[in-house]
Order: structure tokens, then sequence, then C-alpha cells
């Protein structure tokens, strides 16, 4: 998956409201949150919608977990970090080696922070001594994306079988690209060829959002999958979650359980278990 703009917005609310929350919970809040948008979003897209979701979903999320008086601090955070983000005046917190697709046309441009980048033109910029002739600065707001700290740090590939993106935006952007490498399968051929090609640690079978291959395909292919993967069913006391359940029961393949109705953590956790 490439980042979207949108996605550069959320990874600035996500780290501010880590302040808050901290690492752990804030992956769980982040969730919650985006659970709560209308049927058909993944994630909010544009700055409107972004600007909606952290006075609504978020600031409800939010308040649930830590009352009223500290969710508004939280909130007015959040709104802070991400109007300087836009401004140019803090990075926001993402990696700088991953692929951005702006593919919100109404969002800022994003633009990379590089202390490189000014010093191989010099400060009075490539056309002229003193910038004389350089063409003028955009003024519209850009968000920055940052090195930060994640050069180094290994991420968790994930794959998730659903029909849609819906499930795997949302663990992405609730825990940031910088720690998951996540791909969806929604085919047979998919999955088959992502279980070789990237190995993944993890995969979550959306038993809410059922991909388009039968329940006994999913387990032929999941049965075939090297020890070290967790297999995990989401809405697994679904209809569809439900049938897959009983086929990967029949091949005798090793997986977890997670009914809708248990707590989003309790698949959060095992996610959580990983990057540690």
């Amino acid at each position: 998956m490439t980042t979207s703009s949108s996605e550069v917005g959320l990874s600035v609310v996500r780290t501010a409201i880590e302040g808050h929350v901290g690492r752990d919970r804030a992956p769980t809040i982040m969730f919650e949150a985006l659970s709560e948008l209308p049927e058909g979003e993944d994630i909010p897209r544009g700055p409107g919608a972004l600007a909606a979701f952290i006075t609504g979903p978020l600031a409800t999320t939010l308040d649930r977990h830590l009352g009223a008086e500290s969710a508004a601090a939280a909130i007015a955070s959040v709104q802070s970090e991400l109007a300087m983000a836009m401004m140019g005046l803090a990075p926001a917190p993402v990696p700088i080696d991953i692929d951005v697709s702006i593919s919100d046309s109404e969002w800022p441009d994003v633009a990379v922070d590089e202390s490189t980048e000014n010093g191989e033109n010099g400060e009075n910029g490539e056309n002229g001594e003193n910038g004389e002739n350089a063409a003028p600065e955009s003024k519209r707001p850009t968000l920055s994306i940052s090195r930060e700290m994640y050069e180094d740090q290994d991420t968790v590939p994930i794959v998730v079988v659903a029909r849609t993106s819906r499930l795997a935006q949302r663990i992405r952007t609730a825990f940031g690209g910088h720690r998951i490498d996540i791909a969806l399968s929604s085919e047979r051929d998919d999955f088959a060829e992502q279980l070789d090609s990237l190995t993944p640690e993890i995969v979550i079978v959306d038993g809410l959002d059922a991909p388009d291959l039968r329940p006994q395909e999913l387990a032929d292919l999941v049965v075939r999958a090297p020890v070290a993967t967790l297999t995990l069913v989401w809405a697994s006391d679904q209809p569809w979650g439900s049938a897959a359940v009983g086929s990967l029961e029949r091949v005798g393949a090793t997986f977890a359980k997670v009914p809708r109705a248990a707590s989003v953590d309790t698949m959060l956790d095992y996610i959580r278990a990983r990057l540690t």
C-alpha cells in the first residue's frame, strides 16, 4: 500500500494522541475512532473530512477512554500539531522512504523536509546570487515528511484477506506505515502470491467483508503457510467468518478466532505482540 496525503495527516494525529494515551494505546484509539466512520469510508480523505473526524469520532473515542477534560486537552493538542505540520512548522512523523501518492486533490501538497535539500543550491536559490530570478515560493500549506527515527526499524508484514481495503487501511493507519507493512488479498491468486512473496507474520481474515474466494480455498492456502505465520479470523462470529473457521478446523490449520463481539483490542494485541 502507498501512503496517501490523508494518511500523512492521520500520522500527525496518531503521534499527537500518543502523548496523551501512550504508544501502545494509540492504535486502539485510532482504530475505534475510524470504525465509527460511515459505511464505505475506510479513512477520512481531505482536510474537511479529517477535521470532522477529529472533532467527531476521535473526540468521542477519547472522551470514552480519558474523560471529558483530558479528551478536550488531547483534541486541542491534535489540532495544534496538525496545523503546525500543515504550515511546515513541524515535520509529519512518517518515514521518508515510503511511496507517497497524492490521491486527494484538495489536500495540501506533501513536501519532503531534508536539511540537504537547501544546502545543494545555497540559501539564495539556483537562479542568481540573491535569488532575484527564482520562482516565488508557493503559499499553499504543506505537510513535511521527516526521517524521524524509523530508518532502522523493522516492519511487521501483514496480509489482510478481504473484499475491500477498509480493514487493512484502518490497521495501517492505527499503527503507522513505519511499523507494519500491510497488503490486501481479495482473491485466491492474490493470497497465494502474497503468502509466497511477503512471508507475512500475520494473516488477518476479515469475516465481515468477505473476499472473493471460498472458505475452503482459504483454508487450503493457510494450512500451507509457514508455521510462524499467525492467522486470525476477525469477525469469526459472522456468517462468512464462521464458514472460514469451519474450513480451517477441517484442514487442521492453526488459527485464532476473534469474534466481532470481542473488544478490538483482542485483534490489535496480536499485532502489538509482534511489534515488541
